[in-house]
């Protein structure tokens, strides 16, 4: 199943590219990235519906979920007892077709998991669900695809185009992912162009941080993220918001990884 690690990665990525991200996520065992409104469901229909929600308004939709093509047709209240049967028959329906019944004025990417035909079945998918990027990998290939940290995927484009990725962490992945989908994004959308520079960088949108948002030590670390440059560096910013938390007391390895997020 999905541990849900490749959709954060999207996630964080286009953060950290200034946009205004909203993650639908059924349940994972991984920390709620920082910055990012985050909607929990369970069901496929409860994803549709919150997807349905969500890009109201939105520029771009990236579909990593691996939703479950079926559910069972009936649900039971109790827990079904063995006794007197020697065999269960379970009759499924249809989950909805989230990509492919989600349209509107945005971008549409998908990802599709495979185990066979890469190529062909990818690009099946792409034109069916009218993607603009397909990133299709062969989940039977050793660390790529579910539950692990890396990813090796190859890119479709609605040209055609097959672009070949090696073996790259899920975070680089969504970058170049991002990389390739800016350009057909239209005028004045939030999703920033990745950092040229050696090191990553962070675009802050202002109204979206508050004082309040780190506790009694807020207004120090507000005042710093409120400086005129509004893309910091990553290790710049991490180290001076250590330092403040330091300087009051507060700075544990317990959250270390906080400081890494933002």
């Amino acid at each position: 199943t999905s541990s849900g690690k490749m959709g954060y990665a999207l996630a964080e990525a286009a953060r950290d590219r200034g946009a205004q991200v909203v993650l639908v996520t059924g349940p994972t065992n991984l920390p709620d990235p920082v910055g990012v409104e985050i909607r929990k469901i369970k069901t496929a229909i409860q994803m549709k519906a919150a997807v349905s929600d969500a890009v109201q308004g939105a520029d771009l939709l990236v579909a990593a979920a691996a939703v479950s093509d079926y559910r069972p047709r009936h649900e039971e209240a109790k827990k079904i007892k063995k006794a007197g049967r020697e065999s269960l028959t379970v009759e499924l329906e249809r989950n909805p077709d989230i990509l492919a019944e989600v349209n509107g004025s945005f971008l549409k990417v998908g990802f599709a998991a495979e185990t066979e035909d890469l190529i062909k079945n990818a690009t099946k998918k792409l034109k069916e669900k009218n993607l603009v990027l397909v990133a299709a990998n062969d989940v039977t290939q050793p660390k790529s695809g579910f539950a692990v940290d890396t990813n090796r995927v190859t890119l479709i484009n609605a040209s055609g185009k097959i672009e070949e990725l090696p073996l790259m962490t899920k975070l680089e992945v969504a970058h170049i992912i991002y990389d390739r989908i800016v350009p057909l994004l239209k005028a004045g959308t939030e999703v920033a162009h990745r950092p040229q520079s050696g090191t990553p960088s962070v675009r802050l949108m202002r109204a979206r941080v508050t004082a309040g948002d780190f506790g009694h030590v807020g207004g120090g670390i507000f005042a710093y993220l409120q400086e005129p440059s509004r893309v910091l560096d990553i290790n710049e910013t991490m180290g001076r918001v250590k330092e403040i938390l330091k300087e009051n007391g507060l700075y544990t390895q317990n959250i270390s990884s906080f400081c890494y997020q933002l």
